[in-house]
């Protein structure tokens, strides 16, 4: 299906392409592997009494049925696969008309039904990805998806109708929401293109990008599904099929079987009857602890509400309500996955709102609870207060299955030839949530330019603490960094004062974190008296722990939220070298934060975009964020921010500021006009933008960057005052320097806000006396 975000188009050249799948997939992706097959349909676990897939009476009986009145079909498949020229949508009919005709045998053949789905053929139709991070951002979409759909006997909840078979009509709606979408069916003209082809050193080219793009469709659904653990996909390559098992830790291939003939049309048939029929959500990878609320569902245009445990443990009561959709979403298909909610919870008789966080931890990692505590422990062992900008767990754990198992990758996959292969030295990830105390909105929710500045000082000022302890957060990201906010009574949340504003960092999973060693040793140790008559005094010999000087734990390597990853670690990752992290590269994702946050901003803005004298100016900033932001891979967001930097050449020195200012120029243009129609702004919006740019710019490796004119040197001046610009101003950012640019700007606002507040509130003590003036008038006309 074209176009896709993973075509090669979006790469300079088709090696590129190769070497992006080479270091972000490659090493994760086990081939041949039966047990994918075994494990979709049910074979090994137990399963449901009367489940039609493994009844093989009913297979026999639906698989006569699509030879018979599908033959034609068949034939063309085999036409298509055989003939010289590629010609895939001649596939897309006959694919169609055998998957209606499963289902409608089932529908014939089976007296009930438990869950309604139907294949889609998404030509043609609108796909909604409901994405926070990147609302409806890309149109990529499979040839085909297994979605969600109303039961067509009652197609409103509540209202009765005349229909009685439990066959799924055509899909009536030209949008398709993803949440709806538990798989993917994706189809290419040739068997040569099928992704088992995609192994080895002599991988076709084609084959790859068929993996890469199946992984993207996964990576969607579980964008849209964020309490889906996995994914299965179907791939139709000419007149054979393989199946995809997606998760957090890379992706299992079957063999490729033939849709057409023998065996192969059987096994077919068996897999769209477990997709469409009697698959239950957990089969299809939903999270077994989470459930949906009464009356909700994932075709509903309202997005459901989510009861989350921490697993099925007899002895664990704890629950939260999901509000909403997720605040935070990862976008990578491998790693932790992290999703952040809004959620009442822990419990049935407290359900106060507050922070839930969900991620894969590494199983060779401690996990976040114990680094939060770590973190306590430090501060208190110095003395120093803990900030009100970094948050507090609160609650959490491990998500465990019955009987106390972990939720785990190896657990999920089950089969041991499934298990993952190591890659950076992870072998298994755990299914890990953590409750935060502080309820909190997304940065990019400001309310004003002064509630976004305030909560980014008091968030700086909290890492520089952190950091001069010798903790590192590594993961700084706009999902990471939220606006506290308070809750009424009736958990309504507003904001506090503007004056009493804060942000705080959350998620320290990845933290590199001094902990203390300890080593055993043996002491003596004068034992108590067992009473006052006892006589003399008897010593003992035990073991203590003896505290030894500390060490740091790393995280997991090169770690972090790819978009908002420093320039040099992206380099690193990219090259696959390692290198070590420094607070410097915290403060580079902090700036990369703040762009990406006026921009999510400005997007929704809707009253100043209509204002800036640029024409079709929303869809030029639109594609200027997307660029800088939207990227397909580590090698494809490198290409990118040397494009907007400037440079194809990262080492080069010779860059004009104008050049440098070019790659955000609608940006800067949207913080013109709001400092326009903000009377609380007089340029401070688009000074710090600028100022923040041009460390971004810096942070790429070279030493200083040059103020070559006299525009320039005029912005510096603007910026830090006469004192600081020199024909070679230095640019590296600091805690301090970051931090200062954002109190001079705030040292502006917040008289001019005080003295707007003034003027509003004698207006309104003038209206005021002015009504009751007015009353007291008709009341002596009454008398």
């Amino acid at each position: 299906m074209g176009p896709s975000s993973v075509s090669a188009d979006s790469y300079q050249t088709t090696s590129d392409f190769c070497s992006s799948f080479v270091g972000d997939l490659k090493k994760s992706v086990l081939y041949d592997n039966t047990n994918v097959l075994h494990k979709l349909l049910g074979l090994g676990s137990p399963t449901s009494p009367g489940d039609p897939s493994l009844n093989e009476t009913v297979i026999d009986y639906i698989t006569r049925a699509v030879r018979k009145d599908c033959a034609q079909d068949l034939q063309t498949i085999d036409i298509v696969a055989n003939q010289k020229a590629d010609d895939e949508q001649r596939l897309y009919m006959p694919l169609k008309k055998i998957c209606d005709k499963i289902e409608q045998t089932l529908a014939a053949l089976v007296p009930n039904r438990a869950y309604f789905r139907h294949v889609i053929h998404t030509a043609d139709r609108q796909f909604s990805l409901e994405d926070p991070v990147f609302p409806n951002s890309d149109d990529n979409k499979p040839d085909f998806v297994v979605a969600d759909v109303p039961d067509p006997r009652f197609p409103i909840p509540g209202v009765h109708t005349t229909m009685s078979s439990l066959q799924t009509p055509p899909y009536p709606q030209r949008s398709v929401r993803w949440r709806q979408c538990f798989s993917f069916i994706e189809v290419k003209a040739k068997a040569k293109y099928s992704p088992t082809n995609a192994g080895g050193s002599g991988a076709a080219t084609d084959a790859v990008k068929t993996l890469v793009q199946g992984a993207d469709y996964a990576r969607f659904a579980l964008i849209s599904h964020p309490f889906n653990l996995f994914v299965y996909g179907v791939f139709v390559c000419g007149n054979e099929f393989c199946l995809a098992f997606f998760d957090r830790c890379g992706i299992v291939l079957s063999p490729d079987y033939s849709v057409t003939q023998g065996e192969g049309l059987r096994l077919f048939v068996r897999v769209v009857t477990r997709l469409l029929w009697t698959m239950s959500p957990t089969d299809l990878g939903q999270d077994p602890t989470i459930y949906l609320e009464p009356g909700h569902t994932y075709h509903a245009e309202a997005y459901p509400s989510y009861r989350v445990t921490m697993g099925t443990h007899r002895e664990d009561t704890r629950s939260w309500i999901t509000q909403g959709p997720p605040l935070w979403v990862s976008h990578t298909l491998l790693g932790r996955g992290t999703v952040v909610w809004r959620v009442l919870g822990p419990s049935e008789q407290a359900r106060l709102p507050c922070i839930l966080k969900t991620a894969w931890r590494n199983s060779n990692r401690d996990s976040e609870l114990d680094i939060y505590d770590r973190i306590k422990y430090i501060l208190t062992a110095k003395g120093v207060a803990y900030p009100r900008s970094v948050a507090q767990a609160d609650n959490g754990g491990d998500v465990l299955f019955d009987m106390g198992r972990r939720v785990s990758v190896k657990a999920l996959r089950g089969f041991d030839d499934m298990f993952p292969p190591v890659v950076h030295g992870i072998s298994d990830r755990i299914l890990h949530r953590v409750a935060v105390r502080k309820l909190g909105k997304p940065l990019w929710e400001y309310s004003s330019v002064e509630q976004l500045i305030r909560a980014l000082i008091g968030v700086i000022e909290a890492h520089k603490i952190l950091t001069e302890l010798g903790i590192l957060h590594r993961d700084i990201s706009a999902g990471n960094i939220l606006i506290e906010v308070v809750s009424d009574e009736n958990g309504v949340l507003s904001d506090f004062s503007i004056d009493q504003t804060c942000g705080f960092l959350t998620d320290f999973e990845l933290a590199s974190v001094p902990q203390q060693e300890f080593r055993e040793t043996t002491v003596a140790v004068e034992a108590r008296p067992e009473s006052d008559r006892s006589q003399g005094r008897h010593v003992y010999f035990e073991s203590i722990r003896e505290q030894t000087p500390t060490k740091t734990q790393p995280g997991d390597g090169l770690t972090g939220t790819a978009i908002f990853m420093a320039y040099k670690v992206l380099l690193a990752v990219s090259a696959d070298l390692p290198i070590v992290r420094t607070k410097e590269h915290d403060l580079e994702s902090f700036l990369w934060v703040i762009v990406y946050v006026v921009y999510k901003h400005a997007l929704n803005d809707t009253e100043v975009l209509a204002q800036v004298p640029i024409a079709g100016f929303p869809k030029k900033l639109h594609d200027e964020f997307h660029h800088l932001f939207s990227a397909t891979s580590i090698h494809d967001l490198v290409h990118k921010r040397n494009e907007v930097q400037g440079k194809s050449d990262p080492f080069a020195n010779d860059v004009e500021t104008s050049d440098v200012r070019d790659g955000v120029a609608n940006l800067l243009a949207y913080a013109d006009q709001v400092d326009q129609m903000d009377e609380d702004l007089e340029g401070e919006l688009h000074a710090t933008l600028g100022v923040f740019w041009h460390y971004l710019f810096a942070f790429r490796p070279r030493k200083v960057h040059r103020a070559k004119n006299a525009t320039d040197k005029k912005f510096w001046t603007k910026a830090f005052g006469e004192s600081s610009v020199t024909d070679q101003v230095p640019v590296q950012a600091t805690h301090d320097r970051i931090l200062t640019m954002l109190n001079k700007a705030l040292a502006g606002i917040v008289p001019r806000r005080m003295k707007r507040e003034k003027a509003e509130q004698k207006a309104r003590k003038v209206a005021e006396k002015m009504r009751k003036a007015s009353e007291a008038g008709q009341k002596m006309q009454v008398d």
